[in-house]
């Protein structure tokens, strides 16, 4: 009784000095300054109404103080966080929202980051009551950083707390314990006693989530006795896990004092107020643990009508649908079911759907029951089909992958077959020049040392030993690893011109190509397709030089031509003989293509880096 004589005459001289302030405000200059000692009774005109409760009169304050009045930045940022905070306590939370946008810009202009702050905690709890914790989360995130960019650690510790509300509404519990853990540190280091109880509350309320009801009530017993330090709000956060542990551990006795104490909290608060709200739903869940469901449903209608559940759409319909069942009454709890059935995400659903099934088992006769059967068969079967739908589609991709890799070794094995041909044609070929050119000048010497003055043989002696020389220069090349493809060729070149002086090879270097860059198989297979045409215009022409054309800037390109006026049909470097698959063979091990071209004048094949 004393305290509410004591707030009416509050309330009466509040009202007083509005309508002093207000006259005042008409009666003088509309743009009038507020003066500095003037600052803390105008932003009690805003604040004290909004304590009260009273948010409509706080929001209709602040309007006719911004219209009327010029003030200083600072006591505008003050009013404007309490004409926010009226609104969305009013339960208008479009125009909360909207408003925080506001808040947000002026904050920036004005660098009060506690403006900001303001405002992006504003949305965050609009978009939590709306169920989009995505857009909390960011809002929350963003205050946290501004908050540690300032170094506020009480809005730091703020915003871990309700980082941590929204982490656990989503289901994320490791991510919102270590929310819960950070703000309960940061509270701690304040000393401050309403942040502590938010921050252990929440420890305590995963713990319930999780279904640790020995743990939850293990964290909060410690900070039992420093419950009346802190305002009604904090308590019933403070006390909503206790109860729900005890409920769940058929404590029914001490849940129902716990909930009186709730109660007495929350008198003096609107019926339509978060923690008005949430002792209703504790009273709920006891009536349901106590199986009064028809007490149970009464109060779940009498939490839909102010509108303020503070829990998901799903599971509002499942609470209700679950006391529906309880009651006997089938039919409406098959309609909550389905409705939280279609609100519920593609994750969550089969286990809202086999609830389904059972209240619709309850509610059909024998004939939906069979009718519901047949339906599953249906289901698996066609299930059934689509998995051998997969298996077979599967093993077809299997199938052709296997024969895509048959089909790949068997080029390269042919690959690898034309390279071997083409190695033992060159070798035949060597062997034919040993048997056929060497031994049978071999042969010949044998006679004619016996017959030819010695300065002869001398000469037809070392002409014997230069095509050995050259033969075994062709049979055993230098070392690949220690030369680049340029000083190879100069010294292949230099031993050609010189045992062969009537048919001249010119070699030139066009490009800036750097050769020593390739490795020792890219100059082995270069020298050897090198080698390989030098032979074939030996072989298939009898005039004319051969010039070997080095080309090329980021990649290289490399050209021998003979020039000649004879070519013989017979050629195979004109077919597509295995002179011709030799070389390509060659040229596709080291990454490169052959091109060749013939002019009236000119037979030229081009090796080109791809």
């Amino acid at each position: 009784m004393r305290y509410l004589i004591l707030r009416h005459v509050t309330t009466f001289f509040v009202i007083i000095i509005s309508i002093v302030a207000a006259s005042c405000i008409k009666n003088s200059n509309p743009n009038r300054t507020v003066p500095s000692d003037d600052e803390e009774r105008v932003y009690m005109l805003v604040a004290t109404p909004g304590a009260e409760g009273d948010y409509a009169r706080a929001v209709a304050v602040s309007d006719s103080l911004f219209a009327n009045c010029a003030m200083s930045d600072s006591l505008k940022a003050y009013l404007m966080i309490e004409r926010n905070v009226a609104l969305m306590n009013g339960g208008d939370i479009e125009r909360g929202m909207a408003y925080a946008d506001t808040l947000i810009a002026f904050g920036r202009s004005a660098r009060i980051g506690q403006l900001e702050m303001q405002g992006e905690q504003t949305k965050g709890v609009g978009y939590r009551r709306k169920e989009m914790y995505d857009s909390a989360i960011a809002c929350y995130t963003r205050g946290l950083e501004i908050a540690i960019n300032e170094k506020n650690t009480e809005m730091e510790q703020s915003f871990a707390d309700m980082l941590t509300v929204a982490c656990t509404e989503i289901g994320h519990t490791a991510e919102a314990l270590d929310f819960a853990r950070r703000s309960l540190r940061l509270a701690e280091e304040m000393a401050d006693t309403t942040a502590i109880f938010s921050a252990i509350g929440n420890i305590g309320a995963l713990h319930t989530r999780e279904k640790h009801y020995d743990e939850a009530i293990k964290a909060l017993m410690p900070y039992a006795h420093l419950i009346d330090k802190v305002s009604s709000p904090y308590r019933v956060k403070f006390l909503t896990p206790l109860v729900k542990s005890y409920i769940s551990l058929d404590s029914i006795d001490t849940a129902g004092r716990i909930i009186r104490q709730m109660e007495e909290a929350v008198s003096y608060l609107p019926a339509h107020h978060q923690s008005a709200v949430v002792v209703l739903t504790a009273k709920a869940m006891l009536f349901g643990r106590e199986k009064r469901y028809r007490d149970q449903w009464k109060m779940y209608q009498l939490i839909d009508s102010l509108g303020t559940h503070g829990k998901t759409t799903e599971t509002v319909l499942l609470e209700r649908a679950e006391c529906l069942a309880n009651m006997g009454e089938y039919r409406q709890a098959y309609d909550r079911m389905t409705d939280a059935f279609h609100s519920l995400d593609s994750v969550r659903r089969s286990d809202i759907d086999r609830e389904l099934s059972d209240l619709s088992v309850r509610y059909d006769t024998l004939t939906k029951e069979i009718e519901i059967e047949h339906l599953s068969r249906q289901r698996w079967i066609l299930i059934s089909v689509i998995l051998f739908g997969i298996m077979l589609f599967g093993s077809a991709i299997l199938f052709a992958i296997n024969r895509r890799k048959r089909q790949l070794r068997k080029a390269e094995h042919e690959k690898q077959q034309e390279y071997i041909r083409g190695l033992e044609q060159e070798r035949a070929r060597m062997a034919r020049e040993l048997h056929d050119d060497v031994a049978g000048d071999l042969l010949g010497l044998q006679f004619e040392l016996t017959a030819l003055p010695s300065e002869r043989s001398v000469t037809r002696l070392q002409e014997i030993t230069g095509k050995v020389r050259r033969l075994s220069h062709e049979l055993m090349p230098p070392q690949f690893a220690d030369a680049p493809l340029t000083t190879l060729l100069i010294d292949y070149v230099k031993t050609h011109n010189l045992s062969h002086p009537t048919r001249l090879i010119n070699l030139t270097d066009e490009g800036s190509f750097d050769w020593s860059s390739l490795t020792p198989e890219q100059n082995y297979e270069l020298y050897r397709i090198v080698q390989e045409s030098v032979n074939n215009a030996l072989k298939h022409s009898s005039s004319g030089d051969i010039d070997i054309t080095l080309d090329g800037s980021d990649r290289f390109s490399l050209s021998i031509t003979n020039r000649t006026d004879r070519r013989e049909d017979s050629s195979p470097s004109r077919s597509e003989g295995i002179g011709r698959r030799t070389l390509m063979a060659r040229a596709s091990i080291i990454g490169a293509d052959i091109r060749v071209s013939e002019t009236d004048s000119n037979y030229k094949i081009t090796i080109s880096q791809k």
